[in-house]
């Protein structure tokens, strides 16, 4: 155990505070988490996973922002932009399908939109555990709930027409991301100009519109 760095185990007592939210931690439970997980940290725009890897993993994240990414060409431009499909705050996971018994890759990549620290653990470590021990399925459940609550979030706020009401929505709806996201990443995750989010934005603040 004391070869994992201090940010390691730091990083396994936050998972682990986390877990007790759900269950009485017991001994073994650090034993397995710091016998099967793996850490690293991200500086701002590393890419963490591309679907063309087709590896299967989880990542846990303890400090930091993570988004999961796509790309498109703009029909008009015929330039390559980016698209936000969710994003992963701390105490959140981020997995390389759709969960944790499928074989379909998500689209595009997982990125750090912010200097990041993350456990990662394979999915067959996990599966593994969750026979003898199904308390890591409630979390991972859990942590699966909460990003189905932002989707639809999103959701919710992509079934309004217009662009200004649509960015009140938002704001009202996910108040967190708001004050994470800059206005260009707000833009990516909602498909919103970054005109109208400034402008909206301003009026919000203020309570007038600008000129």
């Amino acid at each position: 155990m004391n070869r994992l760095s201090k940010t390691h185990r730091a990083s396994i007592d936050l998972l682990l505070n986390h877990w007790s939210r759900f269950i009485a931690i017991q001994p073994y439970h650090k034993t397995w988490l710091y016998q099967h997980s793996s850490f690293s940290t991200y500086i701002r725009g590393n890419c963490i996973y591309d679907s063309n890897w087709g590896n299967k993993k989880l990542f846990y994240v303890c400090k930091g922002l993570l988004g999961h990414v796509d790309y498109y060409i703009d029909k008009k431009t015929g330039k390559e932009k980016r698209t936000i499909l969710s994003i992963g705050l701390p105490l959140m996971s981020m997995m390389t399908t759709d969960h944790l018994y499928s074989n379909t890759q998500g689209p595009g990549q997982i990125i750090a939109l912010r200097p990041s620290q993350v456990l990662i653990f394979s999915y067959e470590k996990i599966k593994n555990f969750i026979r003898e021990d199904y308390s890591l399925a409630v979390l991972l459940s859990a942590m699966l709930n909460k990003k189905k609550r932002q989707l639809g979030r999103l959701r919710q706020v992509d079934a309004v027409h217009d662009p200004q009401t649509a960015y009140i929505r938002f704001t009202n709806n996910l108040p967190e991301l708001v004050n994470l996201l800059s206005q260009t990443e707000q833009q990516d995750l909602l498909g919103i100009s970054r005109s109208t989010i400034r402008r909206v934005s301003f009026f919000l603040l203020t309570g007038k519109h600008t000129r």
